[in-house]
């Protein structure tokens, strides 16, 4: 258990009712709610409302497939709101010639600085490319080997190319 204790991503565990077995302090930090105040429902309540049929979809192929992905926003108690991708892994025993699930092991990562990193590059490139086609000069970028890699819509009415032609 040292090694799930100190893990820097979240662990929880589930038994065959869907009920906590043991979640680490990562995981109760990253949800903001201590291993105490963890019952079956918990997770329903901080999934994102916007979200929660997308991970009802995702929790059926999960079901199907026996392990995958989910990725999805929390809300934690104190209102902030989380984005997160959880990998899950259903787990099974035999019990005479049926094989049932006896439970399942779930990670959770907090991905949130990553998605707010990948929102403020996606408006930088809109951006770049509204200065880059709004320009009434040719502008072009070249890449390590010389080859070009940005082309503005004035060096394709000039030179009469298209980008993806350059």
């Amino acid at each position: 258990f040292t090694l799930a204790r100190n893990a820097s991503i979240g662990l929880m565990r589930l038994d065959k009712n869907q009920q906590v077995i043991y979640c680490n302090s990562c995981w109760q930090e990253i949800t903001g709610i201590d291993s105490n105040n963890w019952g079956r429902l918990v997770l329903r309540r901080i999934i994102h409302p916007d979200d929660l049929q997308s991970v009802k979809h995702q929790l059926d192929m999960l079901d199907a497939n026996g392990s995958g992905s989910l990725i999805f926003r929390l809300r934690k108690p104190d209102g902030r709101e989380l984005h997160v991708i959880s990998h899950v892994a259903f787990e099974y025993e035999r019990i005479g010639n049926e094989i049932v699930r006896c439970g399942a092991l779930a990670i959770l990562l907090d991905v949130t600085h990553h998605e707010q990193t990948q929102l403020v590059l996606q408006k930088l490139s809109a951006s770049q490319q509204a200065i880059l086609n709004g320009a009434s000069r040719i502008i072009f970028a070249t890449d390590t080997t010389g080859a070009i890699s940005t082309f503005n819509r004035a060096g394709e009415k000039i030179l009469g190319y298209t980008a993806q032609e350059v």
